[in-house]
């Protein structure tokens, strides 16, 4: 009795740790995932468990020597990478290490295979199976076999990550990689997840393999595990997920040579006996800490899984595939193309370019205009831009036969060593386009930016838009400013006018204020406009698209920027992260220094005063941009200082105020506009032809 107590005690304790231990390392989340594919498909469940039992006997009495694979069965593989531009958009080198770690494992020339313990060194299984990226995609075009999705998805992972994109199961191996593989409540942490072929096997769009963005490189197994499931091969304890209770010793992996085990959660005793002989906790199929191999009897088992009809598994190695994906030859260039870790930037500065073409390229030849060094033939080159400007880069790869050149005009921007003047009104009216001079924007999706638009304007006829009406959640995009001279002012204020609607509720939109004072190396936040606490909402729901009305506007003050930032090239921005709401729009954004005018008197330090054209035919256009209502004299003088015309002398409105002047009966010669506002005055020479 005290006997089976002290088991009991002991058996508890030890799955306590085991949860513990699956906090800290991960797990599969295979029984999870299935278990939620069952309750959305309840009809599939009992079909699922006929096949599974089928493919058992199919496997047991499966014989090598009439297999239908060739000896090196090659895989097709693809990954999507679901990201919101943090570190779980992980790089192209990392998926190519995972694939490098995975071929490693399956063909049995990983390194650390000479420290399987010396019990199992004579069943350690070559499955004879390769992995190799798609070079050619379900369109017939040339790819890497790497895309890239924005999307919030990211953090909860699921089987919803396989909705936003999916390339055919007969032809490919997918796999998505995110921040999060799956969601769990109170069963640790899962690296990652896949479904047997027998489960999925009439539901093709649910096929294929979910991974942690932090579980895959060199020396890291999960997904030599999950590929494994995709080929229907079971945990080492049995067909279930509970690693660690005994119960699992009268439970099978339908592998002849694994022992039974109750598996292990981590750890890696080499000496364990959870029932009755050494396990195999080396297994890539155990949760421990020290996986090294697959067993023959594994190998058997995935290379029947390849010959089986279940999800298509005996299509995607045929060589009439392995054509069609551009995988059965070398690799073709069939792309040049780079990135830079950054692009507008102050003088001075070093750029990492990185290479980003595919496939097969051996040789690079960079050109960087402005740059030094203004040549490179690295792979990766680091560049210093010293003078102000915006240069083009060009990339010429080779494989040395064939050659692809990609050239990017206008790619760095390089800043004013000392920026703009304050004060600063923007407006926009002066704009036409994004980016210009002042402005650079920046976008996830690369499909919608900021953009100039007269449809809506807190003042005269211009505003400028982001139309996230249209955009996906998680969209991140960026309109950032010029450099700008606040070096000898006493503090600094902006101000800013804006208009956003909610489609629904529970939209989570956000904007947010940054300023940096190292050239956009770092940012920081100084206002935080959100939908969810109604600090950016201007107006009610709408469904459609939204236009605001004059009324539908708000504005915000900023002051608390630091006399850190009191420097020649200080720098702001707006970063707007789509919440699944509307439109929303940004006008009259002003920086000035408050201990000098306020922010009501901003017009006639700022004031945008335009007359054109000049010289003058027969009618002279005036444009001045005001803050706020006030009173305005404007004259017409010749060059005696005779007054020639009294043009107005009333109360104007905030924003743009523009009129025309008819100099048809002008005399030719020199005329100076003069114009007067609260105290100041703004005089401008015309010539009429």
């Amino acid at each position: 009795m005290l006997k089976n107590l002290i088991l009991i005690i002991t058996l508890i304790i030890s799955y306590s740790l085991s949860i513990k231990a699956q906090d800290e390392n991960g797990q599969c989340g295979w029984y999870e995932a299935q278990e939620a594919f069952f309750e959305e498909h309840p009809e599939a469940k009992e079909k699922a468990e006929l096949e599974f039992k089928n493919f058992n006997a199919f496997a047991a009495n499966f014989d090598n020597a009439n297999k239908m694979t060739p000896d090196t069965v090659i895989i097709p593989i693809v990954f999507h990478i679901i990201h919101i531009n943090g570190p779980e958009n992980v790089s192209n080198q990392l998926i190519y290490d995972a694939v490098d770690q995975m071929n490693m494992d399956y063909m049995a020339t990983n390194s650390d295979l000479s420290e399987v313990v010396e019990d199992f060194v004579d069943i350690i299984g070559n499955t004879k199976i390769i992995f190799r990226l798609a070079q050619i995609d379900p369109d017939g075009n040339c790819t890497n076999g790497i895309t890239r999705t924005v999307s919030e998805l990211t953090n909860t992972g699921g089987n919803a990550l396989k909705n936003l994109i999916y390339w055919p199961r007969d032809s490919y191996l997918n796999v998505w990689v995110s921040k999060i593989a799956l969601e769990t409540e109170g069963s640790g942490t899962v690296l990652g997840y896949s479904q047997y072929p027998s489960t999925v096997h009439n539901y093709p769009g649910n096929d294929g393999i979910v991974v942690r963005s932090n579980a895959i490189g060199y020396d890291k197994r999960t997904l030599t595990h999950e590929a494994a499931h995709w080929m229907n091969i079971i945990h080492v304890w049995g067909d279930s997920n509970e690693a660690g209770l005994a119960t699992n010793c009268s439970e099978s992996d339908f592998v002849g040579d694994t022992p039974n085990t109750i598996g292990h959660t981590s750890g890696c005793s080499l000496s364990s006996e959870s029932c009755g002989s050494l396990d195999n906790i080396q297994n890539y199929m155990d949760y421990g800490t020290c996986k090294r191999m697959f067993t023959e009897g594994q190998s058997n088992r995935m290379i029947a899984a390849l010959n089986s009809y279940l999800s298509q598994r005996n299509q995607i190695w045929t060589n009439a595939n392995l054509i069609e994906t551009g995988v059965n030859s070398a690799p073709q260039l069939c792309a040049s193309d780079f990135i830079a870790d950054e692009k507008r930037i102050c003088s001075g500065t070093e750029v990492q370019f990185t290479n980003a073409s595919y496939n097969g390229d051996t040789e690079w030849t960079w050109t960087f205009e402005g740059g030094e060094p203004s040549t490179s033939n690295e792979e990766n080159p680091l560049v210093i831009y010293n003078t102000p400007g915006t240069y083009p880069v060009s990339l010429t790869i080779s494989n040395g036969n064939d050659e692809l050149t990609e050239i990017k005009e206008s790619f760095i921007h390089v800043l004013e060593d000392v920026g703009s003047t304050t004060p600063i009104l923007e407006g926009f009216e002066s704009a036409t386009t994004l980016p210009n001079d002042d402005w650079t924007i920046f976008s996830t999706d690369e499909d919608r930016y900021w953009e100039v638009t007269n449809a809506a304007s807190n003042s005269g006829s211009k505003s400028v838009v982001l139309k996230n009406y249209y955009q996906n959640e998680g969209n991140v995009d960026e309109l950032e400013s010029n450099s700008i001279d606040l070096s000898g002012l006493e503090e600094v204020a902006i101000s800013f006018k804006y208009a956003y609607a909610k489609r629904h509720n529970a939209d989570t939109d956000v904007l947010k204020l940054k300023v940096t004072r190292t050239c956009g190396t770092n940012w920081l936040v100084k206002e935080t406009l959100k939908a969810n606490d109604g600090t950016l909402v201007t107006a009610p729901n709408h469904a459609g698209y939204f236009t605001p009305e004059s009324t539908e506007w708000n504005e915000a003050y900023i002051d608390n920027i630091s006399y850190l930032y009191l420097i020649e090239n200080f720098r702001f921005k707006f970063e707007f992260n789509s919440g699944d709401g509307n439109n929303i729009y940004l006008d009259d954004i002003n920086i000035f220094d408050p201990t000098t005018v306020g922010i009501n008197e901003v017009n006639k330090a700022a004031l945008k005063y335009k007359v054109f054209p000049n010289p003058i035919e027969n009618t002279l256009n005036i444009s001045f941009n005001l803050l706020h209502n006030t009173d305005v004299v404007g004259d017409v003088y010749d060059i005696s200082g005779r007054k020639v015309m009294n043009l107005f002398d009333r109360s104007f409105q905030i924003g743009v105020n523009e009129m025309q002047v008819n100099t048809a009966d002008w005399n030719s010669g020199m005329y100076f506009v003069r114009i007067q506002l609260e105290g100041e005055t703004f005089i401008e020479k015309v010539i009429k032809n």
